[in-house]
């Protein structure tokens, strides 16, 4: 049975836009095509299933409750994991990933999120076969909502 909380169905339709909307906007930067997408963050990864995209829950805050009604401000997190034999190919494509990434997280998915963070090096120790990985995280929060307490 697939599990349909909140949080878990706010990442599988944050997957579901990247995948409709990245391929295009990383081709016409000429930037490499995503090898894998991942729901959550992976640690041992093969060298040939990247560039990888990781999308994750980083946070949620809850807060403003009245009577039975508050706000969650959801941060989500995407990583975008690659690897090279080069380290200043692999340094521009991880830069120029982090770009695309904002432009659509901000202008192109629905819902449009706010970038709130970009990391180049992020604490994320990615391991394989390959010594020359490296990851970005782009961390951005979806506009809060109200809902009841206590739902999931």
């Amino acid at each position: 049975m697939a599990i349909s909380t909140a949080s878990v169905t706010l990442i599988d339709a944050i997957i579901a836009e990247l995948q409709d909307h990245l391929p295009d906007a990383l081709e016409a930067a000429g930037l490499p095509a995503v090898a894998q997408w991942c729901f959550g963050q992976r640690r041992l990864v093969p060298m040939t299933r990247t560039p990888q995209i990781q999308v994750d829950l980083s946070l949620y805050r809850q807060f403003g409750r009245s009577g039975d009604d508050m706000r969650r401000e959801n941060s989500l997190v995407v990583f975008a994991l690659l690897a090279a034999s080069d380290e200043e190919a692999l340094h521009r494509e991880l830069v120029g990933y982090g770009d695309v990434i904002c432009a659509v997280l901000e202008a192109d998915i629905t819902p449009k999120l706010h970038v709130t963070s970009v990391d180049t090096s992020p604490a994320f120790s990615p391991q394989g076969s390959n010594a020359l990985f490296r990851a970005v995280a782009v961390e951005a929060t979806l506009p809060g909502k109200l809902h009841h307490a206590g739902d999931v």
